[in-house]
């Protein structure tokens, strides 16, 4: 007998909990004689898929990220522990490590950018392949920012005045401070008249 678990054929290890001499000295009528069998563990090949989730945010200067992970075992999803592992119905420990530095700035979109590395305990014994990741994609939204110049006027003849600087709106605070704001006119007519945009 054996209590090895890994992968492997283990030779003349089923057997009865008998030995020829305790049957022997029972049973005087019979000469036994006892033929252990092998055992043999085979590859799991349930198909495990590990991926990580998805998400999307409005632009506010801050990095993200998301770590959350879902494990299927075989199509079941298997419930994340405590601790943030999973335990697969065969008892080994799958683990879950984040490797993305997450996203700040809209220019680092790209799909599949929500990375991770797994262990996976007694990994040998899985069928080669039969483990997938997906990794999620993080998102940066840009946000509108409004710049707005205030209407101003004249009296024919006159020159222009000085235009009071355009204020700026839905900025994350304190960025594109180096935006000038200065108003100029962008067109020289001179005829009396509004003129807009």
């Amino acid at each position: 007998t054996n209590d090895d678990e890994a992968v492997g054929k283990y030779t003349d290890v089923l057997t009865i909990d008998n030995t020829v001499e305790d049957l022997e000295k029972e049973y005087t009528n019979y000469l036994f004689e006892i033929i252990p069998a092998d055992f043999e563990i085979l590859t799991n090949e349930a198909k495990i898929v590990i991926k990580s989730a998805s998400d999307s945010w409005d632009y506010d200067g801050e990095t993200h990220t998301k770590e959350e992970y879902t494990v299927t075992y075989d199509g079941t999803e298997v419930p994340m522990n405590e601790d943030g592992t999973f335990t697969l119905p065969t008892g080994d420990t799958l683990t879950v490590e984040s490797t993305t530095e997450g996203i700040k700035n809209v220019a680092e979109n790209k799909e599949e950018n929500n990375t991770f590395t797994y262990t996976l305990e007694n990994s040998e014994n899985y069928g080669e392949g039969n483990i997938t990741v997906e990794y999620g994609t993080l998102t940066m939204n840009p946000i509108p920012v409004v710049i707005e110049a205030a209407d101003s006027s004249k009296v024919y003849g006159d020159k222009d005045p000085e235009f009071a600087d355009a204020t700026m709106s839905g900025q994350v605070e304190g960025e594109l401070t180096d935006i000038d704001l200065s108003v100029l006119r962008i067109n020289d007519d001179e005829a009396v008249g509004k003129y807009t945009d």
